[in-house]
């Protein structure tokens, strides 16, 4: 038996069976998609059948279609998901830009600065409390 390489395809088998005799003839018969046997289906109105396993373990027509598929989305998706993306970097930024001026001193009272005094834990105090306040002045 004579068989093309395992591919993904399974109408792509190609190949061919040669038997030889006591003589020196020698019969020749292709082997297509026709004469292929697809794991798991069964074979029915026959006595019975003579076979031969061409393709096993990972070279398995099977094995090679079970590999993951790609992920679609439709260009209003793809266009849905960059607005999305820049609304999120629009109110990250305007919260940025609060938290600056508030740290830069146009804000700070005396209270914010007894409860915390590390300036890193206050700003990030300060940013979440503006990303919950302008979340609603950026549209999501």
């Amino acid at each position: 038996v004579k068989i093309s390489q395992p591919t993904p395809v399974l109408s792509d088998v190609r190949g061919f069976l040669q038997l030889q005799g006591n003589t020196e003839d020698t019969l020749v018969s292709p082997y297509t998609e026709e004469n292929f046997l697809p794991r798991g289906c069964v074979l029915r109105n026959t006595t019975w059948i003579l076979g031969c396993v061409v393709y096993a373990g990972d070279d398995t027509k099977t094995r090679l279609n079970a590999s993951a598929s790609q992920l679609k989305f439709s260009n209003m998706q793809v266009n849905l998901n960059n607005c999305v993306r820049g609304l999120l970097a629009v109110l990250f930024g305007v919260c940025a830009y609060a938290v600056i001026m508030v740290i830069s001193g146009a804000g700070v009272d005396e209270q914010d600065q007894a409860d915390t005094d590390n300036l890193f834990i206050r700003c990030v105090i300060r940013f979440l409390m503006f990303c919950i306040m302008f979340y609603h002045v950026v549209p999501m």
